[in-house]
């Protein structure tokens, strides 16, 4: 099996860990936080999104030379210059050898999507930012403070360092996809939210946004990246709206408990 392939099972090991590990907080746990100081909030900057190409059809449809009657999707730059499947001639690279197809692919997509790799809008502050403004009109409110920080580091030490044994309520991304096989793409993420006492590891709520993967096509590399990445801004900020509503839901059930 490849990097590849276990980077794409990795990935989803992650999603199923962070829905198998909800919190839910608890009634008492309510009234604690209600009735404490201004709770500091942070967010840790996402890495940059990964390709996923659900089944992998796209690798396995660029290998095949399947790619070549599709006008959807991409066609190998150099299978005109001689090169058989699985293998191609690495011409353009001056080496004269020959090179998996899937590795000449993996270099196709990642130059494809470069310009989407940092984007508009980081998809956890999105979702802290949209949380907290659902926080800020309910009543009673929860103190928490009106703005996300970045923080460099969400482990435990390194937040009690900054913050003692204060609650401290924390968004991660957990999953950061451009989910598309071919020449378009459609961005996705999943956020973990936890509020906890860092100092002591205890966890007051904890839970993950959810969703399905997009099943449409997406969009180009250029329509996504086109005004300063408006339409990309837009689709992780929709994205970021509804990942917030789920987790404040969760939230809610808590405070709302007898």
């Amino acid at each position: 099996m490849d990097l590849h392939r276990l980077l794409l099972l990795a990935g989803a090991a992650n999603l199923s860990l962070a829905c198998s590990s909800v919190v839910p907080l608890s009634s008492e746990s309510a009234a604690q936080l209600a009735s404490s100081g201004e709770i500091p909030v942070v967010y840790r900057r996402s890495p940059a999104p990964w390709v996923f190409c659900p089944a992998d059809d796209g690798r396995s449809t660029w290998e095949s030379g399947g790619a070549m009657n599709d006008e959807h999707r991409a066609r190998p730059p150099l299978a005109e210059a001689g090169g058989a499947f699985p293998f191609v001639l690495a011409s353009a690279r001056g080496s004269g050898t020959f090179v998996l197809a899937s590795d000449i692919w993996q270099d196709y997509v990642d130059d494809l999507t470069k310009g989407l790799r940092v984007p508009p809008e980081d998809p956890a502050r999105a979702t802290a930012r949209d949380f907290l403004d659902l926080a800020s009109n309910t009543q009673p409110s929860i103190p928490f403070r009106h703005e996300a920080k970045e923080v460099a580091r969400a482990r435990r030490q390194a937040l009690a360092e900054s913050f003692g044994s204060a609650p401290v309520l924390v968004f991660r991304t957990a999953d950061w996809y451009l989910v598309g096989c071919f020449q378009t793409f459609a961005p996705w993420f999943s956020v973990d939210a936890e509020l906890l006492d860092p100092s002591t590891g205890k966890v007051y709520w904890r839970d993950s946004c959810r969703g399905d993967f997009p099943t449409q096509w997406g969009l180009s590399p250029s329509v996504l990246d086109a005004n300063g990445g408006a339409i990309y801004g837009r689709i992780i900020g929709e994205r970021a709206a509804r990942c917030s509503r789920e987790l404040f839901a969760s939230f809610s059930r808590g405070r709302e408990s007898p």
